[in-house]
């Protein structure tokens, strides 16, 4: 409800006396936020920053802004430049702009130097950060723009402050491409699957999920690391080393007969140390590795324990008499 012009007199008027709202409020028999408002509206701060009258009305400040900076206004007023903000803000001079020569405008949201801006402009502003978007409408009033997606075609409403100064991301092609590469990882996999593969250690033809996938089976996989020895030995002399040769695959290829002394070999005999014995098959190098024999079909062979133990005796017994 508001008060008859007298009451309002009366409220200044014991205002200026008692320069105390709470004596104010006392005196005239009104509630301390009815004496607030009204000594507000006389142009007295009285909140926050204190007791004293305000330094420059909102219609002065009005009438500053369309002729002199902020800079200017506080200034003349002897005023804080952060107070002059705060104080245009209140009263919605938002759009303050300053010329070259040190002038200002009064302009609100949505002008440029005091006339509003056409629609090149928005255009410009738009695709500044969006090439991916064409410009559709916009509405002054709100300060929203819609923009079409060029890919999928989705039209977005955003606010003009946003595509000026980000790079809008359409949720829809965001969607599409995650289902485009789900679909590609389900692919992969089918093809994955259904391409053959050949076995390192066995030669057999097999299937799997996994590219990386190098045996047909962990029986396979342990006898290839079983040749990691060989495989090492191969790299410290700097010869050749072919996978896939392992001690099975040489004893199925000489059909399980020693090329050294022709008789055949047994698995079973561990007579020795648990792990084999003299008869236990094998795989000889024709050509020692240490000589520059490579690890390949043309030069394995299938020997006794027995057999590769005594010719390896003898190469290095010929080895002693060569150097002596």
């Amino acid at each position: 409800m508001e008060l008859a012009f007298n009451q309002q007199q009366e409220i200044i008027n014991t205002y200026l006396l008692t320069n105390s709202q709470t004596e104010t409020a006392r005196i005239t028999q009104h509630s301390i936020t009815t004496v607030w408002k009204y000594l507000n509206i006389a142009g007295y701060g009285v909140g926050k920053g204190g007791n004293q009258k305000k330094k420059i009305t909102d219609a002065q400040l009005r009438t500053a802004c369309k002729t002199m900076t902020r800079a200017e206004i506080a200034k003349a007023f002897d005023m804080h430049p952060e107070s002059v903000a705060r104080r245009m803000k209140q009263i919605g001079c938002y759009g303050l702009k300053t010329k070259q020569d040190g002038t200002s405008v009064f302009s609100h949201r949505g002008k440029e130097n005091g006339n509003f801006k056409s629609e090149t402009q928005w255009k410009n502003d738009v695709a500044r950060k969006n090439t991916a978007y064409e410009f559709v409408s916009y509405n002054r009033q709100n300060q929203h723009v819609l923009i079409q997606c060029k890919s999928c075609g989705d039209i977005l409403d955003r606010h003009y402050s946003t595509v000026r100064k980000n790079a809008v991301v359409c949720k829809n092609c965001k969607k599409l491409k995650e289902e485009r590469k789900n679909l590609h990882d389900v692919l992969a996999l089918v093809i994955e699957v259904k391409t053959p593969r050949i076995c390192a250690v066995c030669g057999l033809t097999f299937f799997s999920q996994y590219a990386s996938k190098k045996y047909c089976s962990e029986k396979c996989k342990r006898k290839a690391k079983g040749n990691s020895n060989i495989r090492k030995r191969c790299k410290k002399y700097g010869v050749e080393y072919k996978p896939g040769i392992s001690l099975m695959s040489v004893y199925k290829r000489d059909k399980g007969v020693c090329q050294i002394c022709g008789k055949p070999t047994d698995f079973e005999d561990k007579s020795w140390n648990g792990s084999f014995g003299a008869m236990y098959p094998t795989i000889d190098h024709r050509l020692a590795l240490a000589k520059g024999g490579s690890h390949t079909w043309e030069n394995v062979q299938l020997a006794h324990a027995i057999c590769n133990s005594f010719k390896r005796d003898v190469a290095e017994d010929t080895g002693r008499e060569e150097r002596t």
